[in-house]
């Protein structure tokens, strides 16, 4: 389990299984949201966290949601959360940059390469995210795997190659995590 300091922001899309992540702020994000309304209210409540927190400058994000895929079956083509976020939609995460220091997509392959280059890059998306939020991206290249419940202010351990993506857009770690 990965504990976040607190206060941070978690959004959980409407359909994605349990665990649903609780955070100081915990958005459950409705199917017609788009990507400009998703990120202009996470720029908010991390203001509003700014204001309240005057010793703490960057908070984390938790996106928890399912990875588009391809017709391949595989990952790499965006998140399924609001209305979907994929590579072009990477700009609005310019709107949290001042606020943030780490985004963690729990979301299945959504660091996959399945088309280099393409719809389907995973890495590729994850950098643009990395670099337009000056934030630290943590993505998965597997399927996301976890107990139905945990507790406040904790995401469950991310499965399979974990990449961390750097302000620079650039891989800076990488983790190997065997689901039990």
């Amino acid at each position: 389990m990965i504990s976040i300091p607190q206060p941070a922001m978690a959004m959980n899309s409407h359909n994605v299984p349990l665990p649903h992540y609780r955070m100081a702020n915990t958005w459950n994000v409705k199917e017609d949201v788009g990507p400009a309304h998703l990120l202009g209210w996470a720029a908010d409540v991390f203001k509003d966290f700014q204001k309240k927190n005057p010793d703490r400058t960057f908070f984390d994000l938790i996106i928890n949601c399912h990875g588009k895929v391809g017709a391949s079956g595989k990952g790499g083509y965006g998140l399924s959360i609001g209305t979907g976020i994929r590579r072009d939609d990477v700009v609005h995460f310019e709107k949290i940059a001042p606020y943030v220091n780490n985004i963690f997509l729990v979301a299945c392959q959504a660091g996959f390469i399945d088309a280099a280059g393409g719809a389907g890059d995973g890495n590729l998306l994850c950098s643009a995210i990395a670099k337009a939020a000056q934030a630290h991206v943590w993505a998965s290249t597997a399927d996301q795997y976890g107990p139905p419940w945990v507790p406040f202010g904790c995401i469950d351990d991310l499965d399979g190659t974990v990449l961390v993506y750097g302000p620079d857009g650039g891989v800076e770690k990488v983790y190997n995590f065997d689901y039990p």
